[in-house]
C-alpha cells in the first residue's frame, strides 16, 4: 500500500484527526451504520477493477470495498484517519490524504465510486423517526 500524505497540524482536518482514535469502536457498535455500509458497497460489482472511497475515515467502507475490488484508492482529509486505515493491512488499497472537493485524478478514471456519510447512521434513524 503506499500513500500521499501531508501533515496538516492547526488545520480544521484536526478535527477529524481528534476523532479518529475512536472512530472505529463507536461505528462498529452501531448497527445501523453497519447495515449502511454493508448496503452500500454491495452494489459495487465484485471484481471491479478500480473504486474510488471518497471520504474513507479510519477504512470501515474501505475494508469491504477491498474484498469486492481489484484496487481500492482511498481518500480523506484526515492523516490520522489513514494511518489507522493503514494498520489495517489491506494490500489493495492505496491511501491518498486529499480534499474531496479537489481530488488529484483524472476525469473518470475510476470504475466506481463509494462515499458513506459520516452521519449517515443519524439520518436513517431520522427517517425511520428514531
Amino acid at each position: 500500500m503506499s500513500s500521499e500524505m501531508e501533515d496538516t497540524t492547526g488545520s480544521s482536518v484536526s478535527v477529524w484527526d481528534h476523532e479518529a482514535s475512536s472512530y472505529d469502536a463507536l461505528r462498529l457498535s452501531d448497527p445501523v451504520y453497519s447495515a449502511c455500509i454493508y448496503s452500500v458497497t454491495k452494489e459495487i460489482p465484485k471484481g471491479t477493477s478500480l473504486c474510488l472511497d471518497a471520504g474513507c475515515g479510519t477504512g470501515l467502507s474501505t475494508m469491504a470495498l477491498s474484498a469486492r475490488c481489484k484496487v481500492v484508492v482511498a481518500v480523506d482529509y484526515s492523516l490520522d484517519s489513514l494511518k489507522i486505515m493503514k494498520r489495517k493491512g489491506l494490500q489493495n488499497v492505496i491511501a491518498v490524504q486529499a480534499d474531496l472537493t479537489s481530488l488529484p485524478f483524472k476525469e473518470s478514471v475510476f470504475d466506481a465510486c463509494v462515499g458513506i456519510p459520516v452521519k449517515v447512521g443519524h439520518q436513517f434513524r431520522s427517517d425511520l423517526g428514531q
